[in-house]
C-alpha cells in the first residue's frame, strides 16, 4: 500500500521541498494504481528478479534537474564505459558551453535583464535550491517549477518566465545547442540529472541494494509539469530501467550506482 506522506513543507519558509513531493506522490500514485505503461521498468529485491515499479512509467531518468552525468555533490563519480575502459562523466559543466555563467548564489534574478532565457547546468550541488517564477501575488500558485538538488542539475528558462531564483547553488553554465558529450554508461547513483545522449547513453541500466529512498525519473523536457515525467519510481532492492533513446534527461537521487547492461 501506498504510504501516506508527511507534510514536508514549513509554513514559514520557501517551499523548497515542493518538487520532491510531488514526484514522491507521483512515484506512489502510480505504484497504487498502475496509471501509466510507458517503458520499461522493473524494480527488484536481492531475493527477487523483478517487481512492479513505476509510478509514472519507466524511468531511467532523469532531468536532475539532470541530470547527468557528472554529479557534483551527490554522485560518487560513475563514468562512462568507453570501448574497455569507463570514465567519469564530465563534471566541469563547460560542455562548450558559450555564454557567461551565472552566480548559482545569486538570488532572485529578473528573466531576460538579469539572465536570458535558455538550458543552463549546475554541477557540484549539495541542497541547491533553483525556482522558476511568473512573478505572481500567490507564494506557492507562482513557482512555474522547482528542485531541490544534490549533484548536477538542470534549468529550462522560458521567455514567458518572469524569475529565477538560484539559492546555493554551483554556477549555472549556458548549454548551447548540439551540444555533445561523453555519453557514460555508468551512472552516479546520487549524480542529479544527467542529459540523455550527452551526459549518458540509453540504454538498459541496473541499479542494486538501493534503500528506499532511491527516487530515479526519465523526463521528456524541463517544463516541471507532472506530463514531463515518462516514468519514475522509489526503488527498494535492484532496480532495472531503460532509457530511452527519446528520453530527454534521467534523474537519480540516493541510489546505488547504475552500470548499463546492454
Amino acid at each position: 500500500m501506498a504510504e501516506q506522506l508527511p507534510n514536508t513543507v514549513p509554513t514559514a519558509e520557501r517551499p523548497r521541498g515542493r518538487r520532491f513531493a510531488r514526484k514522491r506522490m507521483l512515484a506512489l500514485a502510480g505504484l497504487a494504481a498502475a496509471t501509466l505503461a510507458v517503458g520499461t521498468l522493473t524494480a527488484c529485491s536481492p531475493e527477487e528478479e523483478s517487481t512492479g515499479n513505476g509510478s509514472s512509467q519507466d524511468k531511467g531518468e532523469d532531468t536532475g534537474g539532470g541530470e547527468q552525468t557528472d554529479e557534483g555533490s551527490g554522485g560518487d563519480g560513475g563514468g562512462p564505459e568507453q570501448s574497455e575502459q569507463s570514465e567519469e562523466p564530465d563534471e566541469s559543466g563547460e560542455d562548450g558551453a558559450g555564454g557567461e555563467a551565472i552566480d548559482g548564489s545569486a538570488g532572485r534574478l529578473e528573466v531576460g535583464t538579469d539572465i536570458q532565457p535558455g538550458l543552463y547546468k549546475s554541477v557540484g550541488n549539495d541542497f541547491c535550491y533553483w525556482e522558476r517564477n511568473n512573478g505572481g501575488e500567490d507564494e506557492l500558485d507562482s513557482i512555474i517549477a522547482n528542485d531541490t538538488v544534490e549533484g548536477q542539475a538542470y534549468v529550462q528558462i522560458m521567455e514567458s518566465d518572469v524569475y529565477f531564483d538560484t539559492e546555493d547553488c554551483g554556477d549555472w553554465t549556458p548549454v548551447p545547442d548540439g551540444v555533445t558529450g561523453e555519453q557514460a554508461t555508468e551512472i552516479p547513483g546520487n549524480g542529479g540529472t544527467f542529459m540523455v545522449g550527452v551526459d549518458i547513453a540509453p540504454g538498459t541500466y541496473k541499479s542494486a541494494e538501493n534503500a528506499e529512498e532511491c527516487y530515479w525519473e526519465r523526463l521528456t523536457d524541463l517544463s516541471g509539469s507532472l506530463d514531463s515525467i515518462a516514468d519514475n519510481d522509489f526503488a527498494s532492492g535492484q532496480a532495472i530501467v531503460t532509457i530511452e533513446e527519446g528520453d530527454a534527461f534521467f534523474t537519480s537521487n540516493y541510489c546505488d550506482d547504475w552500470v548499463r547492461q546492454d
